[in-house]
């Protein structure tokens, strides 16, 4: 799809610009399709996005009412977020929040999540309550059995 800025040439096209949607939803270490012991039955599992060039700006809903596995709630596990494409490099490729948590236990409220190397999906931070920093990942044993969240991330692509 190509979008022209301020004029009708090659030199005002954008012609890398697209608009979707997607299926966000929880994992464990990346594994989305109940693997590494968690899943999830979602009663709301909804993500647009817009990718323009090679950034890409993305946001969700997702409400489940149930958690299932093969890993004791206490699993040192991590919990992550898809995303509609996998991030570029070998950095940190992106920064997003989560406006609406009532599921997702941060120890001290932190509301933030980021992504690392070429995955297609995103950590959620964890810190120590009144350290402030950053001190590793949500684990999975820190997802309630039902509840939501409202995310929003943006991120570079290779």
């Amino acid at each position: 799809m190509s979008i022209f800025l301020g004029g009708t040439g090659s030199a005002n096209e954008l012609d890398d610009y697209e608009i979707g949607t997607y299926s966000p939803a929880l994992g464990a270490n990346g594994n989305f399709s109940g693997g590494n012991g968690l899943g999830c039955t979602y009663s709301i599992q909804n993500g647009n996005y817009v990718k323009i060039g090679n950034f890409v700006f993305c946001n969700g809903l997702l409400a489940w009412s149930a958690k299932s596995g093969t890993l004791s709630n206490s699993s040192g596990v991590n919990l992550t977020l898809s995303l509609p494409f996998a991030m570029g490099g070998s950095i940190n490729n992106g920064a997003g929040q989560l406006p609406y948590n009532d599921a997702i236990d941060f120890n001290a409220d932190c509301r933030n999540v980021h992504g690392v190397g070429s995955n297609a999906y995103i950590f959620f931070e964890r810190v120590s309550t009144g350290s402030g920093k950053h001190t590793g990942y949500v684990k999975t044993n820190n997802l309630n059995s039902s509840g939501q969240i409202n995310f929003a991330y943006s991120y570079r692509i290779l």
